[in-house]
């Protein structure tokens, strides 16, 4: 998969765009609807809490399936209190097509929605993607890879994550 990243996904990316020109990544992963739980509820795959208005470090995806993506504009440009649930009223539902390529801040909250049962949902993640080594050598300290998906309160936490993303009278 590294090789596939290394020589394909990222040289595409870099020939698209002029704002990731020498891309180092932390960890990424190939899923099929295994991570549909977590995914469909609305986070950032980066929590700033530096104080920072915008981390740029990003996200990219490589789909395989048609499916959609909905996005809060403007959440990447606070820190994790800097925005209400008001800002959710501002939803932006992204139509994503098989071989798209998704680029976002990773603090961007964002979910994916159209999950079918049975049908598949594959797609690439590569995750805390820094554009330069500048940029990496700047935030890379400040990074902190947590896993918490093991943790006898993430049920609960995606529970109810996922009733209030559902919910849009809030």
């Amino acid at each position: 998969m590294r090789h596939f990243i290394d020589t394909i996904f990222f040289p595409t990316i870099l020939s698209n765009v002029d704002f990731i020109t020498k891309p180092t990544y932390a960890k990424f992963r190939f899923s099929n609807n295994n991570n549909s739980t977590d995914a469909s509820t609305f986070h950032s795959d980066v929590y700033n809490y530096t104080g920072s208005r915008i981390q740029p470090i990003f996200t990219c995806l490589c789909y395989f399936d048609d499916t959609q993506m909905e996005i809060i504009p403007g959440t990447h440009l606070y820190d994790r209190n800097g925005y209400s649930m008001n800002t959710y009223s501002q939803k932006r539902l992204i139509d994503i097509h098989r071989g798209d390529i998704l680029i976002f801040y990773a603090s961007i909250h964002h979910r994916g929605t159209g999950f079918i049962n049975g049908h598949n949902r594959r797609l690439l993640q590569v995750f805390e993607v820094f554009p330069d080594d500048t940029v990496y050598n700047e935030h890379r300290d400040k990074l902190l890879i947590v896993q918490s998906s093991k943790t006898t309160l993430m049920p609960i936490i995606n529970s109810v994550s996922y009733y209030l993303s559902k919910n849009d009278t809030l």
